[in-house]
């Protein structure tokens, strides 16, 4: 996200294309992550509902930032929503990457372990 809003500053096509490839796999990568949650979490009879609730709240997640950023770019200078708007992300990214990291790190309990994530992908 910081290569972007240097993008604005320095209008650079080739600034802006990294940075948004950078931050489209960070994202990725997030998404992917909390998907193996939430399977490896599901108890074996409600897989399907709880990744169709994942599904809902992830739409939601993607649709409602860019509806906020347009809102917010006719309040105020639109370098100064992608500025706030990419402050946002690098805080809730970074939040969200942490507690994944803790929930990996928690010991197991109840016999419900969190597996690879190419072992959780395979059973989709």
């Amino acid at each position: 996200m910081a290569l972007v809003v240097y993008a604005l500053y320095e209008p650079s096509l080739g600034w802006y294309l990294i940075g948004s490839a950078v931050a489209g796999a960070g994202a990725g990568l997030l998404f992917k992550a909390a998907l193996g949650s939430a399977i490896a979490t599901a108890q074996p009879g409600a897989t399907a509902g709880v990744l169709a609730v994942f599904f809902v709240i992830a739409y939601i997640g993607m649709g409602l930032p860019p509806i906020l950023l347009a809102a917010a770019g006719q309040a105020v200078s639109d370098r100064v929503a992608i500025i706030a708007f990419s402050v946002a992300v690098i805080a809730v990214s970074a939040i969200a990457a942490r507690l994944q990291a803790a929930t990996l790190r928690r010991p197991e309990t109840g016999g419900t372990a969190l597996r690879s994530s190419a072992a959780q992908m395979t059973d989709i």
